[in-house]
């Protein structure tokens, strides 16, 4: 069982979504999953894609696999800041800061937490979509 929680602006409670292995995890083959597996792979990298919630409307989901793993995202300005924070069942933190700076540019940011208690720059990266559909990325860490 996969819970997603997520708090709308409009709204003081909180919903509840439960959803299926087959439903979280994308098939490795037609019909075949892997979701006991640690390799088993989410369809979606985001809580707010299984909902039918626009992001806009959204103050933040929090997402629990069934190892323990928790995702916590929140939004801001209409959705174009996204910052989630993730706790692995194995302990391990990342947060993340995703900003949309311009139509068709993201900036983004990664950091982990190390065993000294410090959150470390892991990745830091401009996206742009170009007219062709692709996306050219820009890496300024490391």
């Amino acid at each position: 069982m996969i819970e997603i929680l997520y708090k709308r602006r409009s709204e003081d409670g909180v919903q509840r979504v439960i959803l299926t292995p087959e439903e979280y995890y994308d098939p490795i083959e037609p019909g075949e999953y892997d979701y006991d597996d640690e390799d088993g792979v989410p369809r979606f990298d985001h809580a707010v894609d299984y909902l039918d919630e626009a992001v806009e409307e959204l103050e933040w989901t929090r997402l629990v696999e069934e190892d323990g793993t928790v995702v916590l995202e929140r939004f801001a300005s209409q959705g174009r800041v996204r910052i989630w924070h993730l706790r692995g069942a194995n302990g391990g933190q990342e947060l993340c800061l995703s900003t949309i700076v311009a139509p068709g540019r993201l900036h983004l940011t990664r950091l982990y937490l190390d065993d000294a208690g410090d959150w470390v720059p892991r990745f830091v990266c401009l996206y742009e979509d170009q007219p062709d559909g692709s996306q050219t990325e820009e890496k300024l860490l490391p």
